[in-house]
């Protein structure tokens, strides 16, 4: 099986779990657990296994993946576009989990920003009370860097600025981020975390080859990149995706059905975006 196949040829594994509360409730009427619970007593679990998503995991489930030395990728932005809900970062931080950031997938977040991915990984988890220790712009940063190596399975490569590592390097134009002041007491990785934006990388060096400079990629035409991606985007529609697309909407009122009730409500709380059980 697959758990075999990557044990085998050291692949690793990457699979989204209980992203939405659909899925948790999936697997607690089909198995009478949840699915990472399901994927425990497969034997599934274990160092190479990094975990996308995780909003709706439960004590439990945080415990048995800090148990089996479980990654997760935290994908903000992606889970609160698609009303997923919020993943318990802080939680999973307080089990020494090991957390990547990620985006889920390019158009799920429409500036294409990591770096302002980062800001919103770290604000998002800043749960009201003084006892409520957030994650640090210093922590997101390890998440964006060297935690993102390991979960996609080259931490042994990159992921650090390091002799034997690959030359792996964004430089950033700071003047953006130091204007109009910036105390000097304040770390790079705080300002960077807190006010740095993709406009402001310059510079990208990809194993020691300079890819971008000056914000201009170096072996890309962008304009005729963009209006070749232009010309196949504004195209007709073909008859099979217009079919889907019809398929999709005589769909969604069952589906709609068949999912009505299933988030229970809560008169705790006026939003609800994950649960402890």
């Amino acid at each position: 099986g697959l758990r075999e196949l990557a044990s085998k040829y050291e692949t690793g594994i990457h699979i989204h779990l209980q992203e939405t509360i659909y899925q948790k409730l999936y697997g607690l009427r089909t198995w009478n657990k949840t699915p990472l619970q399901h994927l425990k007593d497969l034997d599934f679990l274990g160092p190479d296994v990094v975990c996308g998503h995780g909003v709706w995991v439960t004590d439990e489930d945080i415990e048995t993946m800090a148990s089996h030395k479980v990654s997760l990728c935290h994908n903000a932005s992606s889970n609160l576009r698609l009303k997923s809900g919020i993943a318990p970062v802080n939680y999973f931080l307080d089990k020494g989990l090991r957390i990547a950031l990620g985006s889920d997938e390019a158009g799920l977040n429409d500036d294409k920003d990591m770096v302002q991915e980062m800001r919103l990984a770290l604000n998002v988890h800043r749960v009201p009370g003084v006892e409520k220790i957030p994650p640090t712009a210093h922590q997101i940063f390890q998440m964006a860097t060297v935690n993102g190596a390991y979960a996609s399975s080259f931490g042994d490569r990159v992921g650090v600025l390091k002799v034997g590592k690959r030359a792996d390097v964004v430089l950033m134009n700071l003047e953006n981020i130091e204007n109009p002041y910036l105390n000097p007491e304040v770390s790079i990785v705080d300002a960077v975390v807190h006010r740095g934006r993709s406009v402001d990388i310059d510079t990208v060096i990809v194993e020691g080859e300079v890819i971008m400079k000056g914000r201009k990629l170096t072996q890309i035409d962008e304009e005729i990149l963009y209006k070749e991606v232009e010309g196949m985007m504004s195209r007709s529609p073909t008859e099979d995706e217009l079919n889907r697309r019809d398929l999709a909407e005589k769909l969604a009122p069952y589906a709609a059905n068949f999912l009505e009730g299933a988030v229970p409500s809560s008169d705790q709380t006026h939003y609800y975006y994950n649960a402890r059980d």
